[in-house]
């Protein structure tokens, strides 16, 4: 059988590997397992997140992201100088 010489060709390969590219193989792996990706379940997803932050903040709220990063930044810089 093609088949078995083929899953025995892969697992002669990856016996050779160490173990930190076993467990690459083995993510590499997973991702290919993993379900497609469904759009419109996404689509759905944020548009339910965008109508309770309408309801909860208004339809005027905006979000400043330089903002954010600024205090992420402060924050961290915080952290490395010993949370002054």
């Amino acid at each position: 059988m093609a088949d078995t010489a083929l899953v025995q060709e892969i697992l002669q390969q990856v016996t050779k590997l160490n173990k930190p590219q076993q467990a690459q193989v083995l993510g590499f792996i997973h991702t290919l397992n993993r379900a497609p990706f469904d759009r419109r379940a996404w689509l759905k997803r944020a548009n339910e997140m965008r109508e309770k932050l309408i309801a909860e903040r208004g339809p005027d709220f905006t979000v400043n992201v330089v903002e954010l990063i600024d205090e992420a930044r402060e924050e961290r810089l915080n952290d490395i100088m010993g949370g002054q």
